[in-house]
């Protein structure tokens, strides 16, 4: 299994994530209403090798949703308190011990939020955002 496999088996599994939509989506948001998806961001994997083999490693990604957006403030509050309540499911998991399964060789340890969730863009019509989060899986390989 690969770690984008991984990822998207246990965000599956999120309540957070279930009340917005049943598909969690790779690269890809839908064009109109809302939608997840996990998009890999470019970093260097390596975070230290051991000696005898093996060693710590990352795996760095956004989490985007597209929304409904207005110039109403209590959608764009709810839209931006999806993230908070993500950030705070994330914490429970990582302290519970609860984190992906990677397959043979690799064991999570952790998934941390990097940034805040954020509005990145508009559509030109002004009636979707596109909001995003920035997490990292740290994981031990064999």
């Amino acid at each position: 299994m690969t770690i984008i496999e991984s990822l998207v088996n246990y965000f599956s599994s999120c309540p957070i994530i279930a009340s917005l939509t049943n598909d969690v989506k790779v690269d890809f948001l839908n064009e109109k209403g809302k939608s997840f998806s996990i998009e890999p961001v470019a970093v260097n994997p390596v975070v230290s090798n051991y000696i005898g083999g093996g060693g710590e490693r990352r795996y760095d990604f956004s989490i985007a949703v597209k929304f409904n957006y207005s110039d109403e403030a209590r959608m764009n509050l709810d839209n931006s308190g999806f993230f908070e309540k993500l950030e705070e499911w994330l914490e429970k998991q990582n302290i519970d011990g609860n984190l992906p399964k990677l397959g043979e060789g690799k064991e999570a340890e952790s998934i941390d939020v990097l940034s805040n969730g954020y509005l990145f863009g508009i559509t030109p019509d002004m009636k979707y955002g596109r909001y995003e989060v920035r997490c990292r899986l740290l994981y031990e390989i064999e």
